[in-house]
């Protein structure tokens, strides 16, 4: 099975058994552009949802045992957070957006979120891959992925340049908190908050707006420029 064909919980499960072998083995997945993120140069334009995230007791302890047990690592501000809705140009350090026709993508964007419905996702459960700990986001109705399918579509017949699942294909609703730039401070300990977390509800959350952004790998704050903001109808 392939990534284009697996469901959420599928894929959080496919991410699951690779952290537990980079668990056993030592073997995580480093990004080194986190030791310096002023020197990488790469940009791109995103659709992204950062709203609607979890905000109940266990989510806040998790993040706040997290980072306790290894401060050396990577970790999202609260800004930063986000679901990647789609990938609309690559990541690249050639990266400029004069070279790309902005108007035209949210006038393509502004007929498929006419009217578009909130919608719900559930927050349950951490999954460690090998090179992050994720929040597992559900999203129940297949809102999401139908959403995404609607934009794919729109963005091939119109022939607009776009490297929409050039690297992969989008199919899941998980917050990423926490990347490696060096190897874990205490593997054991982390581990173990991952385990007891497995399979922790964090609750529901109602995304009610998605933005259209320029902006690096990680959604930094201090390189995030929104281009369109969509605001979804409440039910």
């Amino acid at each position: 099975m392939n990534e284009s064909q697996r469901s959420e919980g599928e894929f959080y499960e496919y991410l699951w058994k690779k952290g537990l072998q980079a668990y056993k083995n030592m073997d995580f997945e480093i990004d080194t552009n986190l030791m310096d993120k002023s020197q990488d140069k790469r940009l791109g334009i995103t659709l992204i949802i950062r709203n609607g995230f979890p905000s109940n007791d266990a989510f806040k302890q998790f993040y706040i045992l997290l980072r306790h047990i290894d401060p050396y690592q990577h970790y999202y501000e609260n800004t930063e957070l986000h679901i990647t809705v789609l990938n609309i140009v690559e990541m690249s350090k050639d990266f400029q957006l004069s070279h790309y026709p902005i108007d035209k993508y949210i006038s393509i964007l502004q007929e498929i979120f006419y009217n578009l419905k909130s919608f719900p996702i559930n927050y349950c459960g951490v999954c460690g891959s090998p090179g992050a700990v994720i929040i597992q986001g559900y999203d129940r109705e297949n809102r999401l992925n139908m959403l995404r399918d609607k934009i794919r579509i729109a963005f091939r017949d119109s022939g607009l340049p776009n490297s929409i699942d050039v690297r992969y294909k989008a199919i899941a609703s998980h917050l990423t908190l926490m990347r490696f730039r060096t190897q874990p401070f205490d593997i054991g300990k982390l581990w173990s908050l991952i385990v007891e977390n497995r399979n922790v509800d964090f609750g529901a959350s109602t995304i009610s707006n998605i933005e259209l952004v320029c902006a690096d790998w990680y959604m930094s704050r201090e390189k995030i420029d929104v281009l369109a903001k969509f605001t979804l109808q409440s039910n």
